[in-house]
């Protein structure tokens, strides 16, 4: 669900989960399984001559 919805948050799941099945899911179970955000390679320091 959160690969096919990857705007909705570890909140909306549950409650989409509870409205279409009526299965309570905590959002702390949801996060756990969700995908995590790529870390982003931070720029690397340009030593400018002054």
């Amino acid at each position: 669900m959160a690969e096919e919805n990857p705007v909705w948050g570890r909140e909306r799941i549950p409650n989409e989960l509870l409205l279409k099945i009526g299965h309570r899911v905590s959002p702390r179970t949801v996060a756990k399984y969700m995908p995590r955000p790529v870390a982003r390679a931070r720029p690397a320091l340009v030593d400018l001559p002054s």
